[in-house]
């Protein structure tokens, strides 16, 4: 240690208006830290709202090795095994539920599945307005995740979580209806 302090051992960053800078990117100064870090010894990783697809191309090529959390630490990303883990699912209960709520204020539902691929599957309603379709249609073309009918969510899904856009009025009825499930955020 000098000067007393204790010897860094991990940095843990956040993406979006942390390790990313405005243009969604790694800067070069912010490159060249990541390198200097891991000369150091000093190991790094990542927690981020953002879904693994939505980050991996521009963490590829930084030496990301340690597990990294995603969606707000619902899913646990191994590079080594190049496996996912998750612990906080929702339940069926739970899903019914916010489904139920979504579908009541007129809204889609886009949920959010867990796969054996490691991947990931998005399932929906049938879309209310434009602007759901042009989000459907960027899920499948920019996070090339898989998109589904909500009809074809096998029951042995694993959910890691529900979207919806829409009115604030819409979405605050929502989350007034599904305030009374303790395990959801």
């Amino acid at each position: 240690p000098r000067h007393g302090y204790p010897r860094m051992e991990l940095v843990v960053f956040d993406l979006d208006g942390t390790l990313l800078n405005r243009e969604s990117a790694i800067s070069d100064y912010t490159s060249e830290t990541l390198r200097l870090l891991n000369r150091r010894g000093i190991a790094y990783t990542v927690a981020t709202g953002r879904t693994l697809h939505g980050a991996r191309a521009v963490l590829d090529g930084h030496q990301f090795r340690l597990p990294q959390a995603y969606k707000n630490g619902v899913m646990i990303w191994h590079p080594e095994t190049k496996h996912f883990s998750s612990r906080a699912t929702l339940t069926p209960g739970e899903l019914d539920h916010v489904v139920r709520a979504c579908l009541a204020q007129k809204l889609t539902p886009f949920i959010y599945t867990l796969d054996e691929d490691a991947g990931s599957t998005v399932y929906h309603s049938p879309t209310v307005t434009d602007i759901e379709y042009e989000l459907i249609r960027s899920i499948g073309v920019e996070e090339a995740l898989k998109v589904r009918a909500l009809n074809d969510l096998p029951a042995d899904a694993t959910i890691t979580h529900v979207n919806a856009i829409g009115d604030g009025d819409a979405i605050q009825s929502v989350l007034h209806s599904v305030n009374d499930e303790p395990h959801l955020v």
